[in-house]
């Protein structure tokens, strides 16, 4: 509901109120691993894992970079993944 300035009331304007889903949940979890990933990668740890070469270290070297983020989504979120989800949980009529 909304109030024009003149003090008119319109209805069925504004943000639409639910309750999260677990799709939700999901998201913002998957939102937080990878911000949490791209951290990790720009500081340079991806370089210093996959300093002795090859193909396969850098796979492995991702997977690894992949597994923290995971863990520091868990243990240490950050908050925004939530406040993505909720952004489009309030999305205006």
């Amino acid at each position: 509901m909304i109030t024009a300035l003149n003090g008119t009331t319109l209805k069925g304007f504004g943000p639409l109120e639910r309750t999260p889903t677990p799709a939700d949940t999901d998201l913002a979890s998957r939102f937080e691993q990878m911000l949490w990933c791209e951290l990790l990668t720009h500081t340079g740890l991806e370089k210093s894992l996959t300093a002795a070469g090859g193909e396969d270290v850098s796979a492995f070297a991702r997977y690894v970079i992949e597994a923290i983020a995971r863990d520091l989504s868990e243990k240490h979120p950050l908050g925004l993944g939530e406040r993505a989800a909720g952004a489009t949980q309030t999305e205006g009529v």
